[in-house]
């Protein structure tokens, strides 16, 4: 954290997009200090997007889609856990463009909740 030399309050990261610096502004006085140190030692947060990550269908499926009443129900297919014979399904888009959408069931056993 930089604090103004003049008015003591709290100086604000800024860009000067001219000249490709990065700024301190204070917001009371307007005093502007030019950052003299390397520009990693000032950041505060870095996001790293990993995309060759596959999407992974625990993030998609929530377990407690059995109790909306709003999506499809089936009978035709068995839960390989439980054995059960009623299934709600929906559908989930991959993150990769080019897969196609592909259907999830998820088991209405209460006990189960399996999916697949």
């Amino acid at each position: 954290m930089n604090f103004c030399d003049e008015c003591n309050n709290l100086m604000f990261p800024v860009e000067d997009r001219q000249n490709k610096q990065l700024l301190f502004k204070c917001k009371h006085c307007a005093n502007k200090i030019t950052v003299r140190k390397n520009q990693k030692e000032y950041c505060v947060y870095q996001n790293y997007v990993n995309q060759d990550e596959e999407t992974n269908i625990d993030a998609v499926v929530n377990p407690d889609v059995i109790m909306d009443p709003t999506l499809p129900r089936t009978r035709d297919v068995e839960c390989h856990r439980c054995g059960a014979h009623e299934a709600v399904f929906f559908s989930a888009q991959s993150k990769n463009p080019d897969e196609a959408m592909s259907l999830v069931f998820v088991c209405t056993n209460a006990e189960c909740k399996a999916f697949w």
